[in-house]
């Protein structure tokens, strides 16, 4: 099971890469959080399918098919809350935060799809947000919006994807979108 063993250095450096970003926001806004109470999650979501998956019995193929997607999932989600971050951040500061992370070293990909949809509101954002930003944004409450799309991209333009094309007009999605893009939560 040496793939698996991989798998869990990854999830060990994507870890590693959240506690840096956290230690780095801390710093650089070293506010007290406010209290307060955030309900449980709600369905659907992936902690609540993650937690429901516990249940399950697999062989070691599907294990691994699991823990593969899991994977994805966490290093969309530490894109998602990279976004978060910076936006707290603000505007006057994320150059120079985002300049400390070392964001390359991280191994992650933000979608396009995910930076345009940063400046909708309303049902628009949430048509417009893939699956698993609608999650995080529904488990964290909504952003403080600090800065919009146009700083985004500028100060993330080295982990950002190409947009990808249109589905095909048989609506299939077309070659390149992500792979859990659009995965059922």
């Amino acid at each position: 099971m040496m793939e698996m063993s991989v798998l869990g250095q990854r999830f060990t450096a994507l870890t590693k890469f959240m506690q840096s970003l956290f230690g780095a926001w801390a710093v650089q806004k070293p506010s007290r959080p406010s209290p307060g109470f955030r309900g449980i999650f709600g369905f659907p979501s992936v902690l609540i399918d993650a937690h429901m998956a516990l249940q399950n019995e697999w062989n070691p193929e599907e294990t691994l098919d699991y823990v593969r997607m899991r994977l994805a999932q966490a290093e969309e989600i530490a894109g998602e809350l990279l976004i978060r971050v910076i936006d707290d951040v603000g505007e006057e500061h994320v150059d120079e935060f985002v300049e400390r992370l070392d964001l390359l070293s991280w191994g992650i990909r933000i979608s396009d799809k995910r930076i345009s949809a940063q400046d909708e509101i309303g049902l628009a954002r949430r048509r417009a947000l893939p699956l698993l930003a609608r999650d995080v944004e529904r488990t964290m409450g909504k952003p403080v919006r600090n800065i919009d799309e146009a700083t985004i991209r500028r100060v993330l333009a080295a982990i950002i994807d190409p947009p990808v094309e249109a589905e095909a007009s048989d609506g299939t999605p077309s070659l390149g979108e992500s792979a859990n893009a659009e995965a059922p939560l």
